[in-house]
């Protein structure tokens, strides 16, 4: 059984998730966290967590993560799951397979006229708005008939 939640405190972990032969590999930053899901749902791991390197923890066991974190937590997680229910590519999902998928995403804050990217740029994410207002720019060249 699940016994503990872990908060990683530097990038240097490989999380790797086995399932029908497919193998996602990622890393955590500095603050992230894992573990979770499994409390939250009383499975066993669902992953395999390899240390890249050394590696340092803060870890707190179940008991003491139902009684502080995990009732906030379940809390985010059904939002964000309610969230993604509303949109129109994931209407027929499962809530099993949106819990799942909402494991993956981070939420990130940006203020006014700050730029998510750029034209040009590497395309490393999709960016589902939660919140607020964004704008879409781009330069298109317009050419006029010799006519007019």
């Amino acid at each position: 059984m699940t016994e503990r939640f872990k908060k990683v405190q530097s990038r240097i972990v490989n999380f790797r998730r086995d399932n029908n032969f497919k193998c996602v590999g990622s890393y955590f930053n500095k603050g992230d966290s894992f573990g979770e899901q499994a409390l939250l749902n009383s499975k066993p791991r669902a992953a395999t967590v390899k240390c890249a390197g050394p590696c340092f923890f803060a870890v707190m066991n179940r008991s003491d993560y139902e009684k502080s974190l995990g009732k906030i937590q379940k809390k985010q997680m059904n939002k964000l799951v309610e969230f993604l229910r509303g949109c129109p590519h994931f209407k027929s999902w499962t809530r099993t397979a949106l819990v799942k998928l909402s494991y993956y995403f981070k939420k990130k804050q940006y203020r006014r006229n700050n730029i998510i990217y750029a034209k040009g740029d590497p395309t490393q994410n999709i960016y589902i708005v939660l919140n607020g207002e964004f704008e879409q720019i781009k330069h298109v060249k317009v050419r006029r008939r010799k006519d007019q």
